[in-house]
């Protein structure tokens, strides 16, 4: 009674190795194929491959305009902030000049008082 559990099992791990050796056989068969040079598959591939063609040509066209885009975004950037900078320098200027001419109409307003004298 052993013998035919036995013969089952062996058939099992005969049938789990000759799987993966038949599905290798076959895809190694079927990448060996030659594609079918029928007019049909002959036009549809020829189309395919003019539109891989233009499709490509439309990546490389965008990533260029990518390219530009960005280096137009650096330099509205390098712009940005050295319109910030000049800003800044130009706001601590006036404040020192609006300090400079409070000093001034102060001195003004006491020589002018002293004038009256």
């Amino acid at each position: 009674m052993t013998r035919p559990d036995r013969s089952r099992s062996d058939l099992r791990s005969l049938a789990t190795l000759i799987g993966p050796i038949l599905l290798i056989i076959v895809a190694a068969s079927a990448s060996g194929c030659n594609p079918d040079e029928s007019p049909p598959f002959k036009e549809e591939n020829e189309r395919l491959r003019k539109q891989a063609v233009k499709q490509e040509s439309v990546i490389v066209s965008l990533q260029e305009g990518n390219k530009v885009m960005q280096q137009q975004i650096d330099l509205l950037n390098r712009e940005l902030r050295e319109a910030k900078k000049e800003t800044e320098r130009v706001e601590a200027e006036r404040s020192a000049v609006a300090a400079t001419l409070g000093t001034k109409v102060a001195e003004n307003k006491k020589l002018a008082a002293e004038a009256e004298q």
